[in-house]
């Protein structure tokens, strides 16, 4: 890895996430946050490396100043909703869904990422309705339904999933991820 590219170390920090390294991906991300401590990749992806491991607190702080440096740009909001969902702020993620909703009649908001937050909410209906959407917008995001750890198990356990990871095209696999 390039010891001084602020965006490596953001890339290497979310790989550690997906790989479950998170004391890794902590230091990793760190490092980017020191290379450039105006690097939104480098907040964004060092908040998912404490709130998977359940360091919420670390991890909203981390989303803030990502939020900051990026002019709220929608990835740090559906991560600050996350965070909000785990940590039963519910007010709190319904004030940023609506901001989002607001956003969406004048600027793209990824299908894919409203379907989180509906699944994060319990609304799978709506969730699932997004993840049409997605399917039909081609939304890149969907690539990560199956190893993300944002993505919650209320929709991987609804009986409708299994013919969207057919549709998406994801090879038949023993286990999930």
């Amino acid at each position: 890895m390039e010891p001084f590219s602020t965006i490596a170390h953001g890339i290497q920090t979310v790989i550690l996430w997906v790989a479950r390294d998170f004391e890794e991906g902590l230091r990793i991300g760190n490092t980017a946050i020191d290379l450039d401590a105006n690097s939104y990749l480098g907040y964004k992806m060092t908040a998912l490396v404490n709130i998977s491991p359940g360091r919420y607190q670390e991890g909203i702080e981390m989303i803030r100043h990502s939020l900051d440096v990026s002019s709220r740009f929608q990835w740090s909001v559906f991560d600050l909703i996350w965070a909000y969902s785990l940590t039963g702020n519910r007010e709190g993620a319904q004030e940023l869904t609506n901001e989002l909703d607001e956003r969406s009649a004048k600027e793209y908001v990824s299908p894919f990422n409203k379907a989180l937050v509906y699944a994060w909410s319990g609304d799978l209906d709506k969730s699932f309705a997004y993840i049409e959407t997605a399917i039909s917008d081609r939304d890149p995001m969907l690539l990560t339904i199956k190893s993300w750890h944002n993505v919650p198990d209320n929709p991987k356990n609804d009986y409708r999933h299994p013919k969207i990871i057919e549709r998406i095209g994801f090879p038949e696999t023993s286990h999930q991820t």
